[in-house]
């Protein structure tokens, strides 16, 4: 008598493990308690394999062979792996404003919508350590991501009631079935063997290959793609350490508007800027340091090769209009955000806001002075509520 386990991989049943009844060796009668030893050690060993990782089910099979050689199988046991436990529902956030409407599939990692995705999924993104165009063009058939499929939906859902035109239920599912085409379209993309890598010879010779192997209608799919599969593993802050790696070789156009589009969703990572700018005790002076960045102004007694002197080259350059745009709407939330500017009370919170204010006027580019100014009234006139309650 002899058990075969059986395991099932990929939907594919193998067998891993033959176990014989050993009763040839025992030099005595096979009794029952040697039956009952044996079906303990198959359940066990089968129990063994049920535990490893890919296997999803397990079966065994007995064999009997009888006196006149006549062999008779049947199925002993069977067990499914258990269920992998769902990550718990990541938040959806909201986002300000209207939500633009992405009409094809480059429209959802296009700039306007990653803005859009950056805040409704920020947890989810944080959680994954990605940009919403690796969320896009990568990640979206990835497990992590299939388990927070609720959030997905809510984030669709609040998406669609934002956006304008038709009605929000048509909106709705027009956005539903986009996102799944967008999906099919990294599963099919996943199946494509020996597609162009970013190597040594630098981005533009992975966009030459990609430029000779997929439709042009694929090709910033596959370019984002390609980056994403280069940064996978990859913290956000090593992300931007890559990104002004592959543009200190002055790529072409094409190329640089690649890595301008990557540097802004990463700058919309709040956790990357904190990397960036270091330990900062207070808000007022990080957003000052942030706002000299934006304007091209190397953090004082920072390290030549560090990556807040290396953005800001590029800033001062032009290289990086997207990525700049993305540091003054940040700069700009912060000020009309309630985290306060600094660690004292109102006084020193209202010294702390003209400080700010001044330093900005001086930098802040002609197209952001209005807002900037806006956003600075409207927290002056928190601050003298805030103060009337107190007398």
């Amino acid at each position: 008598m002899r058990y075969e386990i059986l395991a099932l991989v990929d939907q594919r049943w193998q067998i891993v493990q033959v176990i014989d009844d050993g009763r040839d060796e025992l030099g005595r009668p096979f009794d029952r308690l040697d039956y009952e030893k044996l079906e303990r050690r198959v359940e066990a060993a089968a129990s063994a394999v049920l535990s490893q990782t890919g296997v999803s089910a397990v079966r065994v099979v007995r064999e009997r062979e009888r006196a006149d050689g006549f062999v008779t199988r049947a199925e002993v046991l069977s067990r499914q792996a258990p269920p992998v436990p769902a990550d718990k529902k990541v938040a959806v956030l909201d986002v300000a404003g209207p939500v633009p409407v992405c009409r094809g599939l480059d429209d959802l990692f296009a700039r306007p919508a990653c803005r859009a995705i950056g805040t409704m999924l920020r947890p989810l993104l944080d959680k994954l350590g990605a940009t919403p165009i690796e969320l896009v063009t990568y990640e979206a058939t990835s497990q992590a991501v299939l388990q927070q499929d609720s959030a997905i939906n809510t984030a669709i859902s609040r998406a669609a009631r934002a956006q304008e035109g038709d009605t929000e239920r048509q909106r709705s599912n027009f956005l539903g079935n986009l996102v799944d085409r967008a999906r099919l379209r990294v599963k099919a993309a996943q199946a494509e063997r020996n597609m162009p890598r970013l190597g040594p010879e630098g981005l533009d010779a992975l966009l030459d290959a990609l430029e000779g192997r997929v439709a042009p209608e694929d090709f910033r799919f596959w370019a984002f793609r390609s980056l994403s599969a280069h940064f996978k593993g990859v913290s956000l802050y090593g992300k931007l350490e890559i990104v002004l790696d592959l543009a200190k070789p002055n790529p072409s156009a094409v190329g640089m508007g690649l890595l301008d589009e990557f540097a802004a969703c990463l700058i919309d990572a709040p956790s990357l800027l904190k990397d960036v700018l270091g330990d900062q005790n207070e808000l007022g002076p990080a957003l000052l340091l942030l706002a000299q960045i934006a304007a091209g102004r190397a953090p004082a007694g920072a390290a030549a090769d560090a990556p807040s002197v290396r953005l800001a080259a590029e800033l001062a350059a032009g290289r990086l209009p997207q990525a700049h745009q993305a540091l003054w709407s940040r700069i700009l939330r912060s000020i009309e955000g309630r985290k306060r500017l600094t660690r004292g009370g109102a006084n020193e919170e209202w010294a702390g806001l003209m400080t700010l204010e001044r330093a900005l006027l001086e930098i802040v580019p002609q197209a952001w002075q209005g807002p900037v100014q806006a956003a600075v009234l409207r927290r002056q006139t928190a601050l003298r509520e805030e103060v009337m309650d107190q007398l």
